[in-house]
């Protein structure tokens, strides 16, 4: 078994949003950083995919009561992260046959650093 190093660094090439977006974005880093890939003080890196992502802003857009133009400006900041495999239709879920749970499914991905 070999040792593998490499490092990471932050981009800041996410667009702060503004609103509810903002609102919804501070929602996800908390929530993310229950269950991210790594955390720190007032700092966490975590992974969503498409599906996950919109779910939670569904939760979000209900917990809040956004309206339509707020639950819009949030999920058009959603789709402007820069997804890896960004889909405009995700299939139904769950896929009948569990060896059908991919990326048609579950739509792109995206990793995100947060800081507050």
């Amino acid at each position: 078994m070999g040792l593998e190093i490499g490092t990471l660094r932050a981009r800041w090439d996410v667009e702060r949003p503004e609103g509810a977006a903002y609102e919804f974005a501070q929602a996800l880093g908390e929530r993310a950083s229950y269950g991210c890939l790594m955390a720190g003080e007032g700092r966490c890196w975590a992974e969503f995919t498409q599906r996950e992502m919109l779910r939670l802003l569904d939760e979000f857009t209900r917990e809040r009561g956004l309206s339509p133009s707020e639950r819009l400006a949030a999920r058009e900041w959603v789709a402007s992260l820069p997804w890896a495999g960004w889909r405009d239709a995700l299939a139904p879920f769950p896929p009948s046959d569990p060896a059908e749970n991919d990326e048609r499914q579950n739509g792109g991905s995206v990793e995100l650093y947060f800081e507050w």
